[in-house]
């Protein structure tokens, strides 16, 4: 009898939730990272349907296959985001401006009212009913279409660490002497410093938090419910997850409701091919990855500035330089006598950095912190236990530093 009544209990505990996963597709990593979050949800028994709003028209790929229905809108041509700045100039410094975040806020707008324009879309929501919504957080649309469609319980997800627009809705305190802006770091060790964070966050809150509320707002009144208060409904997610380890996140005021699931990309290691590994072996001294991440497209490179990165190279001859890049013509000149130095055109990283390498270094481009660095950041955490294969380094105030400091001192003062 007793085994009889647990057997008829165990189905209480199965339950399989139907599920709405939105995603703002912003780039190759971004899209990686919320597969990595349905493909971890189907692994678990629950079905997942994807709506996907494309801002860039780069990423061919449309996600995992292991989604039941998906639903894409957005450019799937020609699109503003290959037009941004620092990706047509990456070598060019842009100044930092105030209503820098008007291109992203624009852009994004502009996908969400090709959603909410297209009739198919209604269609689409109407066919099923979901227990629960994740969605990406970057703006509002998708938030503003699990509203309408009666999805109560709701997860934000972001794969970056915690947004600025974040902790501005989650009401978290952004003390200006304690707290950095995220894209736009100051060194708060000085009165300076502090004033100008000051000055971001001014900024964040009453320019751009303001501009994007009114402006998506706008567009979701048009076609949803004008009732909807945006923020009020961002403040009342269940739970906010980011892409970030708090044991490198900066000390900061933090909600009950931040989980921190940094490193869950990362896929399970394999031995690195044959090819690879060999490459891996030839130096004793150590082994450096170079890579812009999936967005700069190596035909942004100058001759000029691809000769200056193999002059730099060369300054090292005791290091392997391995780097993600698509060969360029005249390479063959330009590169030539860089004996120390191979190009793939894809890293596979999770095998490298598992692997007896040395240490790591990733570019943070421009300031952006990208995914795929707290991804490392955080499988070095998990799976080996230390920092000190790690070296990042860039044109942001914000440093990991291995013992290999020596080394990145000499190799910035090469480029």
């Amino acid at each position: 009898m007793r085994a009889l009544l647990l057997f008829f209990s165990i189905f209480q505990f199965a339950t399989s939730l139907n599920i709405l996963v939105y995603v703002l597709c912003l780039g190759q990593s971004h899209l990686d990272f919320m597969d990595s979050i349905v493909d971890t949800l189907v692994d678990r028994g629950h079905t997942v349907d994807v709506l996907m709003g494309k801002a860039n028209s780069l990423v061919k790929s449309n996600g995992t296959k292991k989604v039941r229905r998906r639903f894409i809108y957005g450019y799937h041509t020609d699109c503003p985001w290959s037009k941004i700045p620092h990706l047509l100039n990456p070598f060019e410094k842009t100044p930092r401006n105030y209503d820098g975040h008007k291109v992203f806020e624009n852009i994004s707008s502009a996908v969400c009212e090709i959603g909410l324009s297209d009739p198919e879309l209604y269609k689409w929501m109407s066919q099923e009913k979901y227990d629960l919504g994740v969605l990406s957080d970057y703006e509002f649309c998708g938030l503003a279409i699990f509203e309408q469609y009666g999805i109560k319980t709701k997860a934000s997800v972001s794969a970056l660490p915690l947004m600025d627009h974040q902790s501005i809705l989650l009401g978290l305190p952004n003390s200006a002497s304690v707290t950095h802006a995220l894209f736009d770091v100051e060194d708060l060790s000085t009165i300076f410093g502090r004033f100008f964070n000051l000055l971001r966050w001014t900024n964040n809150y009453y320019n751009m938090h303001a501009y994007f509320s009114r402006k998506q707002a706008e567009i979701i009144h048009k076609y949803l419910d004008s009732s909807m208060n945006l923020d009020e409904l961002a403040r009342n997610y269940d739970i906010v997850f980011v892409n970030a380890n708090e044991l490198v996140e900066r000390p900061r005021p933090i909600s009950h409701k931040v989980k921190y699931i940094g490193g869950i990309n990362m896929k399970p290691p394999k031995p690195v091919n044959p090819e690879l590994d060999k490459i891996m072996s030839i130096s004793t001294s150590g082994v450096v990855i170079f890579s812009f991440g999936t967005q700069v497209k190596s035909s942004t490179f100058s001759p000029e500035i691809r000769k200056s990165f193999a002059n730099a190279f060369r300054k090292f001859p005791d290091y392997t330089f391995i780097w993600k890049y698509e060969k360029q013509p005249g390479d063959e000149k330009i590169f030539g006598n860089t004996t120390n130095l191979h190009f793939l055109n894809w890293l596979p990283q999770t095998d490298i950095l598992t692997d007896s390498v040395p240490f790591w270094i990733e570019i943070e481009f421009l300031e952006w912190i990208q995914s795929v660095s707290v991804d490392m950041c955080s499988s070095l955490i998990v799976r080996t236990g230390q920092l000190s294969k790690l070296l990042i380094f860039g044109n942001s105030n914000k440093k990991w530093e291995s013992p290999s400091l020596e080394f990145n001192k000499q190799y910035k003062e090469s480029i």
